[in-house]
């Protein structure tokens, strides 16, 4: 059982466009929420995509809450993100885990950074 990637206009980029300040940026955000769920999950799978900046993220979160049936929120996963100076959500699934999170950027920025963590075996 997993959940799947996000719908459109969530893309996949055919190259990381952000430029190193930001890719710098969501690594420290990736890493938060990672150190947060490593021990209990183990090494995730990472998605790098991107998201338009009028990208509704409470929308989007309620998209994977109705996709997300007998999965488990993981509350601090937003906190960590927050730390990370970023915004998430996960849910987790017996040894499973499915995290999403992403850097807000300004509009005349064109797009926002985000990465799916799976975690586990079938994550």
């Amino acid at each position: 059982m997993s959940l799947p990637d996000p719908p459109a206009p969530i893309v996949h980029p055919a190259e990381y466009a952000f430029g190193d300040q930001v890719a710098s940026a969501e690594e420290h955000l990736v890493g938060q929420v990672d150190q947060l769920l490593r021990t209990r999950f183990g090494k995730p799978v990472e998605a790098h995509l991107a998201a338009p900046t009028a990208t509704d993220f409470a929308a989007l979160r309620r998209w994977y809450g109705e996709r997300a049936k007998g999965w488990q929120p993981l509350p601090d996963v937003e906190g960590a993100a927050k730390a990370g100076r970023g915004q998430g959500f996960g849910f987790s699934h017996g040894d499973q885990a499915f995290v999403m999170v992403w850097l807000t950027r300004d509009a005349a920025e064109g797009a926002n950074p985000v990465t799916i963590l799976r975690y586990g075996k079938a994550g």
